[in-house]
């Protein structure tokens, strides 16, 4: 009978412990407003108090050791704006940990409505890692022109 508990709580512990590894990437899209700025805190005059405002993407990666050695690592940004538009940014990544911000701030926040759906990809030699995107994300489907 204990060697039975025994066995159960080693198998147990061995999946608690394999299945609590952290995500390989993560999005985060945040408001951006004048409170965001240090100068609105300690009352400094700023210009940019006025028209500081706009969404910010926080991407976090963390390409861990169990994932293969790859030469090349880059992020693939896909962002569809309120206006019905389309951004697609690469950024090379050079550390196996790391975060990259997006902005999109004053004129171009205002004149495009903010971010409305991203997607996120993690590719390693032309292999896609990870990826991540907004819940409402879905793929365009192109009916061609009139």
């Amino acid at each position: 009978m204990m060697k039975g508990f025994f066995s159960f709580c080693i198998v147990s512990m061995a999946l608690l412990i394999g299945g609590c590894s952290p995500p390989v990437l993560s999005v985060r899209l945040d408001g951006v407003t004048p409170a965001s700025l240090a100068s609105y805190h300690v009352g400094s005059v700023d210009p940019l108090l006025c028209c500081f405002l706009g969404q910010r993407l926080t991407i976090c990666w963390a390409v861990e050791d169990f994932l293969p050695k790859y030469r090349c690592l880059e992020l693939l940004l896909t962002i569809r704006l309120r206006d019905h538009t389309q951004e697609q940014q690469r950024v090379a990544i050079e550390q196996l940990r790391g975060r990259y911000i997006y902005e999109l701030l004053g004129d171009k926040y205002q004149d495009s409505g903010g971010i409305q759906v991203y997607k996120v990809e993690l590719w390693g030699d032309g292999c896609l890692v990870a990826s991540a995107k907004h819940l409402l994300w879905c793929e365009w489907i192109d009916i061609g022109e009139k």
